[in-house]
């Protein structure tokens, strides 16, 4: 569940304090992000720890999607 908190507080800070030098490094966290999301579920993994995947995957496309909207 710790991944979960912490995911809640950076979608609460959304991107404040960001900058548009910050998008491309952002940018390839979410991606490392969406490739393990993908390994999860080529290896059929289930349960918890494909859901944490799943929630981090989302918030950084969210925080992308937002950052990338500001600049």
């Amino acid at each position: 569940m710790p991944i979960r908190l912490l995911l809640a507080g950076l979608l609460l800070t959304g991107c404040s304090g960001s900058s548009c030098d910050e998008l491309a490094g952002l940018t390839q966290e979410r991606d490392a992000a969406r490739a393990r999301y993908a390994e999860l579920v080529a290896q059929q993994v289930t349960g918890e720890r494909l859901d944490e995947a799943h929630d981090v995957m989302h918030g950084l496309d969210q925080q992308v999607y937002d950052l990338d909207q500001d600049c």
